[in-house]
């Protein structure tokens, strides 16, 4: 009868604790993939959730502007309501004409004072990029924006520097300009839950498209935006721009 007793001599018998071990190894390995795929998913799902949600703000805003425009049209001399409603939701609107601001061709020459005003801390170097963008042809609402970090130039800029050619030296003691089509203006919709849609059109008395979007700018505001100075004048008593 054959004996049940392990032979010392073959190396053959039993895994001496290896197979144990190499399995448990494979099982770390697998559970560590399973988790780096759950977490993975999850922030492609959030990143879903985001795209969809700015898509979705952005047809809403969208028609907004496209209700601003039709309202302007119709009534260029009258006021722009301060909130409009689409689709049930509530929207802040804000009309800024660009003739009454400053030009991208004299955005470099703005008091190094007023500069200070929005917390620039180099305003050569400020104006250096400003002459820059204006001789590369990309002068936007993004990148006028992003020339300087500070939070008061980032909100403040664009309502005294025209990125859409619009603007000139303002002349001191000067109406405010009206609004007669066609004209270049900027129209700012903001959503309550910040969601902001700033872009520059030009209306027409075209019915069928009353705007032209000259540029655009989608972003959501997470703060309130800081208060912003009064506009440089650029123009001296003696007629002269400093």
């Amino acid at each position: 009868m054959a004996s049940c007793t392990p032979d010392p001599a073959r190396k053959d018998q039993g895994d001496g604790g290896f197979a144990t071990a190499f399995a448990m190894a494979v099982s770390l390995a697998i559970a560590v993939s399973a988790a780096a795929l759950v977490v993975r998913a999850e922030t492609d799902l959030k990143a879903a959730r985001s795209a969809f949600d700015r898509t979705a703000e952005t047809y809403a805003l969208d028609a907004v502007q496209e209700e601003a425009a039709l309202e302007l049209q119709a009534a260029p001399q009258g006021a722009l309501p301060s909130v409009s409603t689409v689709s049930g939701r509530r929207a802040e609107v804000t009309l800024q004409i660009e003739a009454g601001k400053i030009g991208a061709a004299n955005a470099a020459l703005v008091p190094d004072e007023w500069l200070a005003s929005l917390g620039v801390k180099d305003p050569s170097g400020l104006k250096a990029k400003l002459r820059a963008a204006r001789a590369s042809g990309r002068m936007s609402l993004a990148t006028l924006s992003d020339l300087d970090p500070s939070p008061e130039w980032r909100a403040c800029a664009a309502d005294a520097i025209s990125v859409a050619e619009g603007g000139g030296p303002p002349v001191m003691g000067a109406d405010p300009p009206s609004l007669t089509l066609p004209a270049s203006v900027r129209l700012i919709a903001t959503f309550p839950d910040g969601w902001t849609d700033d872009r520059i059109v030009r209306l027409s008395n075209d019915p069928q498209n009353p705007a032209t979007v000259l540029d655009r700018r989608l972003y959501r505001r997470i703060a309130a935006a800081p208060a912003c100075p009064p506009q440089p004048n650029l123009d001296r008593p003696d007629g002269t721009i400093r």
